[in-house]
């Protein structure tokens, strides 16, 4: 994705020296995802879907899923932020370089679902383990059985 804005630029230029003099630019940037990167990165999907989001074999597929749209230095950027408090985190992730690929982040957690960059159109990560489900607790994923026959006729656990 090409991107013209010198005051995105300026951004991640800033950001990467930062995170060098930091030492954390090299746990960043590995491929495939490092613990450290994973473990950043599940903290910024938390933050972003307001869930405690751990499942790590997940957070590795969605992150090769960002990796495929987005330049290493924004998904970095979304990940490093996982470290402020959640208004700095709030005020950051809504300014132009992070907000394109927060708003993807938090919708590939949610749905399970990505843009495939080559031909546009959607694609499934993952159903079952979409956080919609942890999110409405009340419901489940279609095609997956609730319980014995008659589950239904009775309130979840939680409810009321």
């Amino acid at each position: 994705m090409k991107h013209t804005n010198i005051h995105r630029r300026l951004f991640l230029q800033a950001l990467g020296a930062c995170l060098i003099s930091t030492g954390t630019a090299t746990a960043l940037a590995a491929t495939p995802a490092s613990a450290a990167s994973l473990d950043n990165f599940l903290g910024a999907a938390s933050k972003l879907c307001d869930l405690k989001l751990d499942n790590r074999e997940l957070a590795a597929r969605y992150l090769d899923a960002l990796r495929a749209q987005f330049a290493p230095g924004d998904i970095s950027a979304l990940a490093a932020a996982a470290s402020l408090d959640t208004s700095g985190f709030s005020k950051v992730i809504a300014t132009s370089p992070l907000k394109e690929i927060s708003q993807q982040a938090m919708l590939l957690w949610l749905t399970g679902m990505t843009t495939d960059p080559a031909n546009g159109t959607q694609r499934v990560v993952s159903y079952a383990d979409a956080a919609v489900w942890q999110a409405l607790p009340f419901t489940k994923p279609a095609a997956q059985c609730g319980g014995a026959f008659g589950y239904w006729a009775d309130l979840p656990a939680g409810i009321y």
